[in-house]
């Protein structure tokens, strides 16, 4: 899997155009992809305690793709919306996208609740409008 805008995909999904944002001529990757695979809760703990960012926020994704105790990732996620950090903030959006696809059961309302209470909504407007789409768009098919 590679996060391709923030979107974890597999490189054969990726159409042709994507493939062309990514490479240059040569077929070299100009875009910073990372392969993700899952991480135990255990894992993810000592992730976060060595407190770099980077790697917390893959952290949130990957157990928000991958983590098979749901009740937990979403609980997880949704504390990191309180994050006073930029980039854990953004990364519990992207994540809560991966959780409403996959999982079909967030709640808008608390969801955009929590995000208005957070500092820097407006640098994320893109990323809410994706989550809020997602959101509407997964709980129509459950």
């Amino acid at each position: 899997m590679i996060i391709y805008h923030e979107h974890v995909r597999k490189w054969e999904d990726l159409t042709k155009e994507m493939k062309n944002n990514i490479t240059d001529k040569k077929g070299k990757n100009r875009m910073r992809y990372k392969e993700l695979s899952p991480i135990s809760i255990s894992k993810f703990n000592e992730i976060v305690n060595e407190n770099n960012v980077g790697k917390i926020v893959e952290a949130m994704i990957s157990i928000s793709i991958y983590s098979k105790n749901r009740k937990w990732v979403k609980e997880v996620i949704l504390s990191s919306l309180n994050s006073q950090n930029p980039e854990i903030f953004r990364g519990a959006i992207v994540s809560l996208s991966h959780i409403a696809r996959i999982d079909k059961n967030l709640n808008i309302e608390e969801i955009v609740r929590m995000i208005n209470k957070n500092f820097n909504k407006i640098l994320y407007q893109g990323e809410i409008e994706d989550l809020i789409d997602d959101i509407a768009i997964f709980q129509k098919q459950n």
